[in-house]
C-alpha cells in the first residue's frame, strides 16, 4: 500500500504515523494509519481511511499535525497533551476543498478491532470537521495546529497588513467553537 505515491508522513506517537496518499490509478485518496509496533509478518499494520468520493482525482494531500508533539522537550514533559495523541487533532489539506480536521482520539478508537482493514468514508465522516475560513476577498496565509486547536491567519490585503486570526477549538469542551 505504501508503494503508492504518498505526500506526507507524520508521527502521532512513538509507534504510529499518518500517511496521506493522493489518487493513484488503482486507488482513491486516503489517509493511512501505520502502526509500527504491530505487524503482519514483516510489515507494519496499515489501516486506510478513505476520503469522500468527490475527492477522487485529487493527487495532493498534506497532513498537518502539531510539530514535535509526540516528543516533548524536557521543559514540556509535564504538559499532558504532548504525549497523549488522544488530546490532539490532525488536519488534512485537500486542495481546493480546504482542511478536513479530526480528533486523533476518534481515529484511534475507529482502528481498534479493525487494524489492517479499510475504513470507508461513511464509517468515519461523523468525526471529521470542515472549518470554514473567511471567503470574501481574504487570502489564507497560514494554518497551524496546537494541541486541540486549529489556527488560521487570513488577510484582505497583500503581505498580511490587515490580518485576522481565527481559532477553532476541537477539544471535548470546545466542540469546534471559534
Amino acid at each position: 500500500m505504501l508503494d503508492d505515491y504518498y505526500h506526507t508522513v507524520e508521527f502521532i506517537d512513538d509507534y504510529r504515523l499518518l500517511v496521506s496518499i493522493g489518487t493513484t490509478m488503482e486507488n482513491p485518496p486516503r489517509i493511512v494509519l501505520v502502526d509500527t509496533e504491530k505487524s503482519v509478518g514483516e510489515a507494519p499494520v496499515q489501516t486506510p481511511f478513505h476520503l469522500p468520493s468527490h475527492f477522487d482525482g485529487i493527487e495532493w494531500l498534506h497532513i498537518l499535525l502539531e510539530r514535535g508533539s509526540h516528543e516533548p522537550s524536557p521543559a514540556e514533559y509535564l504538559a499532558p497533551f504532548h504525549r497523549d495523541p488522544t488530546q490532539r487533532i490532525a488536519a488534512v489539506k485537500v486542495s481546493p476543498f480546504g482542511y478536513l480536521v479530526f480528533r486523533l482520539e476518534e481515529l484511534l478508537k475507529l482502528v481498534e478491532g479493525h487494524e489492517g482493514h479499510d475504513i470507508p468514508w461513511d464509517e468515519w465522516n461523523d468525526h471529521v470537521f470542515l472549518p470554514s475560513f473567511p471567503q470574501r476577498t481574504f487570502t489564507l496565509f497560514r494554518v497551524w495546529i496546537s494541541g486541540s486547536r486549529l489556527f488560521s491567519v487570513t488577510s484582505t490585503m497583500e503581505y498580511g497588513l490587515d490580518a485576522q486570526m481565527e481559532v477553532y477549538d476541537f477539544s471535548i469542551q470546545g466542540h469546534a467553537n471559534t
